[in-house]
């Protein structure tokens, strides 16, 4: 058991860090998946782990995976230990489980109305990170998953280890899985939200002819068919209307393309319906002031007399980010968010299992358990 808290069932995928299936001793009904990166991992995945996380925190949309919390492994039972070969140290976040497909291995998609439905919700993601200025960087049929609701189907969107907030992307950016990595990038230009658009018409092209368009596996011969191939557009399973989205979004150029991931439903005939009827909470980049500045250091100068700090604000208006930027700049604070607590479970369980396997009160158990133990007797 991980901290106390989480049972690893079994596997579910490996990458930069593994996916196992797991049950929480607070939510025993239900089913998680947590995602745990080595701490000998580089620092560069380490820092990609932990943006990871920051950004799936903050969306909310109906077809991008759910995070709960994040930790670092401080207790861990020797079985899991042997069996998954993780380790204490390694940092874990929870996420919901999605019990569904890849999206190439979604029957349904033969049908052209269904796979209309599956775009419909593929588009919006893509739209609702672009608007806010992220661009995904990995679209590819592992990170996307349908699952069958009631006959309808439900698309996730997992993965966002690449995902990047545009303004600061690096001038050497040049990430990606080969067979979907847009031209510019391997031209090193200035990649935007259309290098997205791009890998979406690799993808619909793969699902709608059942393989890439390029015959090459040799990744330098992929890298020439992106930049210089002329790909070929035969008939298929879908109407030419699909057909030529594909033809537009995979333009070399993408000022060629469609600029964005909207744009297309003229071409399909098709109403920007389901956009439309969803209220999406807006995202936006956190930037502390010289005032809260000020205001973090002198609640925390040992001169300061008062023991409260109050945060007060609209709903929607940075509260949250406030608080995960003084935990970030004071290694030396524990912050508890009681939002991700579950209903029927014991608060006060909870509380305590977050508050002792936190990173630092657990480092320093011995000084503070005095104090945890007035609490508790009060």
């Amino acid at each position: 058991m991980i901290n106390d808290r989480y049972s690893i069932i079994n596997k579910i995928g490996e990458g930069r860090a593994k996916v196992f299936s797991c049950s929480d001793k607070f939510n025993p009904e239900s089913k998680f998946a947590i995602k745990i990166l080595s701490y000998t991992s580089n620092d560069d995945e380490l820092q990609s782990f932990d943006d990871e996380y920051e950004l799936l925190r903050k969306f909310d949309h109906p077809n991008i995976i759910t995070v709960f919390s994040k930790s670092k492994i401080l207790t861990l039972d020797s079985f899991e230990k042997t069996e998954f070969h993780i380790s204490e140290n390694d940092k874990y976040f929870v996420m919901e489980y999605i019990d569904g497909v890849n999206i190439d291995r979604f029957q349904d998609l033969k049908s052209e109305a269904v796979l209309l439905k599956v775009l419909d919700q593929l588009s919006s993601v893509l739209y609702y990170l672009h608007q806010a200025n992220y661009v995904y960087f990995d679209l590819k049929p592992e990170n996307i998953l349908i699952v069958n609701d009631n006959n309808k189907p439900v698309l996730k969107l997992i993965d966002f280890g690449l995902s990047s907030y545009l303004p600061e992307l690096k001038d050497d950016f040049a990430k990606g899985t080969a067979e979907f990595i847009a031209p510019e990038i391997l031209n090193k230009e200035n990649p935007d939200h259309r290098a997205d658009l791009y890998s979406l018409g690799i993808l619909l092209y793969k699902l709608a002819y059942g393989k890439f368009p390029f015959d090459t596996t040799g990744e330098l011969e992929i890298y020439h068919a992106h930049l210089q191939k002329k790909f070929d557009y035969p008939a298929c399973r879908y109407s030419y209307k699909v057909v030529k989205v594909i033809q537009k979004l995979l333009e070399k150029s993408p000022d060629n393309r469609y600029q964005s991931a909207l744009e297309f439903y003229d071409d399909l005939e098709r109403e920007i319906a389901y956009q439309s009827k969803l209220n999406f909470r807006s995202l936006f980049q956190f930037i502390p002031r010289e005032s809260l500045f000020k205001s973090i250091d002198t609640f925390y100068s040992p001169t300061n007399d008062s023991n409260i700090l109050i945060l007060s604000g609209e709903r929607g208006s940075g509260k949250s980010e406030v608080l995960q930027y003084i935990k970030k700049v004071k290694t030396d604070t524990v912050l508890i968010d009681i939002s991700s607590f579950i209903r029927s479970s014991s608060f006060w369980k909870q509380f305590f299992n977050r508050l002792i396997y936190s990173d630092f009160l657990y480092n320093h158990i011995d000084e503070y358990l005095s104090i945890i133990y007035l609490f508790i007797s009060m």
